[in-house]
């Protein structure tokens, strides 16, 4: 009995991908260690550069790349580490997988690792039946909350007349957006946010827009907006998605909050540094948006919110009073340094210079 070729393709993949995108995190913990004094820019394009490597297959390779490092020649035990660095071409080395027709036979790597054959298809075909199960409940509990969303944000007040919208309609000009998005004050809501799919929204508290400043209200609707100029909720839909491919991944899941602090904080420092907004009532600002958003409320919901842990709210104050504009040649050496890092890193598998001709190495099988 064989099992489907379907799964043996996914083991492949699954395994490449889980090792890969962890040592490719790691090496960004280390590389955002370096990037700590620049703009928060170049720290939130670091971590796209991970959910990038989810998007590119496990053998992408390159003369440089980690696999072909790892498997300089042909001899047999080079073809173990084949196996680790690229699971596609290791498995061909092993005698499992054939180029011209793809994986075939016993497809999955477990063989290679000489795991009888009566133990290697269960238990392959039981971890692909926990990840389809598993991706399947994260998408349909994602869509569910999206519905619960949209259903509460219909309750609310959509804003069509009034000086708040014209405030609206002045900040989105001043930022150059020329579609204004859906104006709703709701009264469940925590605190202010972004959402929506093709028509994005911008959701108040109701009872806001009394309670702040016109300047506060105008620093809030302009960093809702920023968002939407910086196109963050298409790329909180893309993350939102991986997540729930991989939501096996700790490393993914991480990756995922890390970047949606990073987040916030580039939406700060474009409002200060482009001097939209001034620092120190920005910041009273946000500490007032905490204080409205610490008494009960049904619903603390959104994907774009400025609301998240104490921490990160205290990193955000600090990081736009010590807000320095930094010089063109260290701004060329932060660029330079993501796309040498991302060049680098994001090929991983092996080169065909490595896989060579392996002598295949017997696999232990059992009769079904």
């Amino acid at each position: 009995m064989n099992p489907s070729p379907l799964i043996g393709i996914w083991a492949v993949w699954a395994w490449g991908a889980l090792w890969q995108v962890t040592f490719l995190f790691a090496l960004v913990l280390v590389a955002n260690r370096l990037l700590r004094g620049f703009p928060a820019r170049f720290r939130h394009t670091l971590y796209l550069l991970v959910f990038a490597k989810l998007l590119v297959t496990p053998s992408l390779t390159a003369p440089w790349s980690l696999g072909s490092a790892l498997v300089p020649g042909s001899e047999p035990t080079d073809s173990w580490l084949a196996l680790f660095s690229d699971p596609i071409r290791g498995a061909h080395t092993l005698d499992i997988f054939d180029p011209s027709v793809g994986v075939e036979g016993n497809p999955c790597f477990w063989n290679a690792l000489a795991i009888p054959q009566s133990y290697a298809i269960p238990v392959t075909t039981v971890c692909f039946g926990i990840w389809l199960i598993g991706m399947s409940g994260f998408f349909a509990t994602m869509l569910a909350g999206q519905w619960e969303l949209w259903r509460a944000i219909n309750k609310g007040r959509t804003v069509t007349t009034g000086p708040l919208l014209a405030e609206f309609r002045s900040c989105a000009a001043e930022l150059g957006i020329r579609v204004l998005p859906r104006l709703v004050l709701l009264g469940d809501a925590a605190t202010p946010f972004l959402c929506g799919f093709r028509t994005p929204t911008v959701v108040l508290p109701a009872e806001l827009p009394g309670m702040v400043e016109r300047d506060q209200l105008r620093a809030i609707l302009l960093h809702e907006l920023m968002h939407l100029k910086r196109r963050d909720l298409e790329v909180s839909w893309f993350v939102s998605v991986l997540q729930c491919i991989f939501w096996f991944h700790p490393a993914v899941w991480l990756t995922g909050e890390l970047l949606a602090e990073e987040r916030e904080l580039c939406v700060d420092e474009a409002l200060v540094a482009g001097r939209r907004v001034e620092a120190l009532r920005y910041c009273r600002t946000i500490l007032d948006v905490c204080e409205l958003a610490s008494g009960p409320v049904q619903h603390a919901m959104g994907f774009l919110g400025p609301m998240r842990r104490v921490s990160e709210i205290e990193r955000r104050i600090h990081n736009v009073l010590g807000l320095r504009r930094l010089s063109a040649g260290r701004l060329a050496f932060g660029w330079s340094f993501l796309v040498v890092f991302g060049l680098a890193f994001l090929p991983m598998g092996v080169g065909e210079q490595a896989t060579g001709e392996y002598v295949p190495v017997s696999v232990v099988s059992t009769p079904i």
